[in-house]
């Protein structure tokens, strides 16, 4: 097999490890935290964690795009992307700045000013994530990706120990975690050459801004999702939706971490074999999205199980919420194929507009499947999102992109995917008899997806190259 689906896959294993720990960490502080603050500052914290989310997804300005684009579109790229970098940072931190001292002087909370600081300075770091991404520095990504993940919660917790269970010094420690995190990452790119422009950061800002809307789009459209049960449904659906789509959303972590590794290895290729590759690489990603959330969509009803307890929650309508939701993991991964050809091309205005427009028509779509699909349409608003944004995306990397690549094997897993959801949403449960059909296929599917793995992740055949996770300065 090629050499670059494994150097995808290898890159891409790291990247899913850094998010999965991010998240195994999450799950370790938050019984702490709550216990530590009660429900009344918990429920502040909860809130400057929205702001913080949004925050690092606006004030970053799109920047990490531009910069792994601009490391592969020309040779004096690397020195270009560090000065972009740390230009950036002043910039972001100076917005976070900005933004968090209008937020004291309104009189906001003031755990909010400090989440839009912490959200400035994951910004500022994103940036600096991207480039180790585009560089292929896997070993940086996961020591700054450790310092923001483990780094900002524990030194939360810290705090709180410290100053007091409050919401604001949960907050404060966690922003000032960030920052130090922020700093070290802007003295690295300092102590390396770099090449400073005020025109090229004002070319990657055109490329970047225009991502930001589709940054946001995609980041919430669960919660669009849980939004459409809170408002079209009975009382208490938004806590099932949100718990349902909880589960359903983990494929697309996993297959947002290997776009990390993903668009590299396309930007890297020769505009004559891009095609080529992306039709290859997109194959083995897609199959593995397409048998991995199936899986997820057999043993659907005990992850359920494990989240919301049957005394309080109405758990069977959840189990084909999490099935079909989790469909969008394959449909992730072809709207993503269409989008490292948009990113390639530099023209992404496009997308402020088509992205936005993917997350309200799946929404309204939502509303309308409501009164006849109940708590399911939060999963019709979830997928159908997901498949407008493949349905734009392909269309504008048609118009913007001369690169042309069979999409064959990628639909063929998108077509699987639809099955093993459609069974994992129909298929009984309960009794263990009743239950053998999910748990065979379960096992089908999760040793199908390490059959591709394992065989894409071998070792290069006759000392064929692999690239180094050190950086090249």
């Amino acid at each position: 097999m090629s050499d670059h689906s494994r150097r995808l896959l290898r890159n891409g294993s790291v990247y899913t490890f850094a998010s999965v720990a991010s998240t195994a960490t999450a799950l370790l502080i938050t019984p702490v935290l709550t216990r530590s603050l009660g429900i009344e500052e918990y429920d502040k914290v909860a809130i400057a964690i929205v702001v913080w989310n949004f925050g690092i997804n606006l004030l970053s300005l799109g920047l990490p795009t531009a910069i792994i684009r601009l490391v592969h579109a020309e040779s004096a790229g690397r020195p270009l992307a560090r000065g972009i970098a740390a230009m950036g940072f002043i910039v972001v931190i100076a917005a976070s700045g900005t933004t968090a001292l209008l937020a004291w002087a309104c009189g906001f909370a003031p755990e909010i000013p400090w989440a839009l600081l912490a959200g400035g300075a994951g910004g500022a770091v994103s940036m600096t994530l991207a480039y180790f991404v585009a560089t292929e520095n896997s070993r940086a990504y996961v020591i700054a990706s450790f310092g923001l993940s483990l780094g900002g919660p524990v030194a939360g917790l810290f705090s709180t120990i410290a100053l007091g269970p409050l919401a604001v010094n949960y907050v404060a420690g966690l922003g000032a975690a960030y920052t130090v995190v922020a700093v070290v990452c802007f003295l690295y790119l300092l102590s390396l050459s770099a090449t400073f422009s005020i025109k090229r950061l004002r070319t990657a800002l055109a490329i970047g801004l225009p991502i930001v809307p589709h940054q946001l789009a995609i980041g919430t459209a669960a919660g669009a999702s849980v939004l459409l049960a809170a408002i079209a449904l009975q009382t208490g659906s938004a806590a099932h939706a949100q718990l349902a789509l909880l589960v359903a959303s983990a494929p697309i972590t996993i297959v947002s971490a290997l776009s990390s590794a993903w668009t590299p290895v396309i930007l890297s290729a020769p505009v004559e074999i891009r095609g080529e590759r992306l039709s290859q690489t997109a194959g083995v990603i897609g199959w593995l999205a397409a048998l991995g959330s199936g899986a997820l969509a057999m043993l659907a009803p005990w992850f359920i199980g494990l989240l919301a307890p049957p005394e309080q929650f109405d758990t069977a309508p959840m189990v084909p919420v999490v099935a079909v939701a989790a469909a969008s993991a394959t449909v992730a991964v072809a709207y993503s194929s269409h989008l490292n050809l948009i990113i390639a091309s530099g023209k992404t205005l496009a997308l402020t507009i088509l992205s936005p427009l993917a997350l309200l028509l799946g929404f309204a779509l939502g509303v309308l499947a409501a009164p006849v699909l109940g708590l399911l349409s939060s999963a019709v608003s979830f997928v159908s999102a997901y498949l407008l944004l493949l349905v734009f995306t392909r269309a504008l990397a048609r118009r913007v992109s001369p690169v042309r690549w069979s999409e064959k094997n990628l639909y063929v897993a998108l077509g699987a995917s639809a099955v093993a959801s459609a069974l994992g949403a129909a298929l009984p449960w309960g009794s263990l008899v009743a239950s053998l059909p999910r748990l065979i296929l379960a096992v089908a599917l999760l040793s199908g997806a390490l059959a591709i793995f394992l065989r894409q992740i071998r070792s290069a055949p006759d000392g064929a190259s692999i690239a180094s996770a050190r950086d090249i300065p």
